[in-house]
């Protein structure tokens, strides 16, 4: 089932007072502070993968209002099953889709065309269900670079020994 964003999220870029700043530091005046699970869009750089779910570790920090923070609902979307979306060069081909504008330094995505983009959303159980199958393979992709890391370091060692053992004699 496809949905829009803006039926699972709604914006939550609230401004936040910042400390007091030289005014040759900066020229915003306020903030967006993040939170746990936020979904931050990059409005300048998303179409090009800047946006994630804000970690724990992250939140209550502050961003300039160039970056735009996303609550999901909590009985329609899960934000880890809306991270694995965001993160896929699929998902930037339809945000860059949507941003507006000329030339790379003025192309913006608005808050409300990132909401009007669609994606499958299943029920908030298969959601989960699909979290937990991608993080396991997330777990067998970094074990198999692992190995093969192990397996190419290997490679060298063995030629060495075969090729320096006794009684090899090249041309025999």
């Amino acid at each position: 089932m496809a949905n829009t964003l803006k039926s699972v999220c709604a914006a939550s870029a609230v401004d936040f007072a910042k400390p007091a700043l030289a005014g040759t530091e900066t020229s915003y005046r306020a903030f967006n502070r993040l939170y746990a699970d936020a979904i931050v869009l990059s409005q300048v750089k998303g179409w090009e993968g800047a946006l994630a779910v804000c970690p724990l570790g992250l939140a209550g920090m502050f961003v300039s209002p160039e970056y735009r923070t996303f609550r999901c609902k909590p009985d329609l979307a899960s934000p880890a099953y809306l991270g694995e979306l965001i993160r896929t060069p699929w998902f930037w081909s339809l945000l860059q889709a949507a941003t507006r504008g000329v030339g790379a330094r003025r192309e913006r995505t608005r808050p409300e065309q990132f909401l009007n983009i669609e994606l499958p959303m299943p029920e908030l159980h298969e959601q989960l269900k699909i979290v937990e199958i991608l993080s396991r393979q997330n777990e067998l992709k970094q074990r198999h670079t692992k190995i093969r890391e192990a397996n190419q370091a290997l490679i060298p060692a063995t030629l060495e020994r075969i090729f320096s053992s006794k009684g090899y004699q090249h041309g025999r």
